[in-house]
């Protein structure tokens, strides 16, 4: 499941940006179905869909994962893990892939 935090900073950035749920599926090329999952949170948006978020609602992507409460990342759940160096590890290949998506946004890619 996602975290709530997530899920209402999800509905608050695509309400405020006014799309429908339908319209903006399309702007960011998902199914419609996607979008209802993440804003009921049923699933949680990959990176890269938080990324295709970010840029349609306006929003940085600091915006989602700063209210994603921490408790997951991606497929990883890192709260309860149990191990601190199992979440240190999550922790670094979440960071990992953050700084790749920076020199990415830098370099004009999508």
């Amino acid at each position: 499941m996602s975290s709530k935090k997530t899920m209402k900073a999800i509905q608050q950035a695509v309400k405020e940006a006014g799309f429908t749920h339908e319209a903006f599926a399309k702007k960011i090329g998902v199914g419609q179905t996607m979008i209802s999952q993440w804003v009921s949170g049923a699933r949680n948006p990959s990176l890269s869909s938080l990324k295709k978020i970010s840029e349609a609602t306006g929003r940085p992507l600091s915006f989602f994962i700063e209210n994603s409460g921490n408790t997951q990342i991606g497929n990883n759940n890192i709260a309860g893990s149990g191990n601190n160096s199992d979440t240190i590890d999550i922790l670094k290949k979440y960071i990992g892939k953050l700084e790749a998506e920076i020199k990415d946004l830098k370099r004009g890619k999508k």
